[in-house]
Formats: C-alpha cells, structure tokens, sequence
C-alpha cells in the first residue's frame, strides 16, 4: 500500500520521500522496507515475507523501547532500581520476538 506517513525532518530539509537528505542519520525507509536492518540479518527473508517480517522485528524494537523509556521514568521517578525488571521483562519479550522471527522467515538466526 501507499505509506502516507512523512517524515517531519525529511519533508523540512526539500528532499525527495526516498530519503534523501542532508542529514543522512534522519533519512527513513518506505514503509513496508527492511532496509533499516542490515541485508545480512534479512538475506534469505523471500520478498513475499517482506513485510510481516519487517512489521515483527519493528514491533520487538518498540518493546524493547518502550520498556527502556518506562523504566527509566518509574527509577528517576520513584528513586529505585527495582523497576528495571520491566525493562528486563521488555528485553527479553523483544529478543524472543526477533529471534523467532529470524527462525521462521530468514531461516536460521544468522
């Protein structure tokens, strides 16, 4: 499908949407891109697979995200350590999302 999502920094700096732009670091891929793994980790994904691949392994790195932010603000918050357990729990939820999705469509972790 059409992504209609734009990227605010990409659209400011008058670069075409393929990400082009002068702040290499800020360019994003199209939507439904693998293109911000690397090609190693995705080498034997097939292209029909594309992009439920790409939607599981973006989905484990915004668990694991949202735990980082989470428990970073509950130990500033609270002055403990004790909430780093969510960020565990995220961690580890995450990693297991990915490494299974390395099994069933890229074939093996590596």
């Amino acid at each position: 499908g059409n992504c209609k999502i734009e990227m605010f920094l990409i659209q400011q700096t008058g670069k075409n949407k393929a990400g082009n732009s002068q702040f290499p670091a800020l360019s994003f891929p199209p939507c439904g891109s693998i293109s911000s793994t690397t090609e190693e980790s995705a080498q034997k994904v097939k292209e029909s697979d594309r992009k439920d691949y790409a939607a599981v392994m973006g989905k484990a790195t915004i668990l694991i995200g949202v735990g980082i932010i989470l428990s970073g603000i509950l130990c500033t918050g609270m002055h403990s350590g004790k909430y780093g357990v969510i960020f565990g729990i995220s961690f580890a939820a995450g990693l297991i999302m990915m490494i299974h999705a390395q099994l069933k469509y890229n074939h093996g972790i590596f």
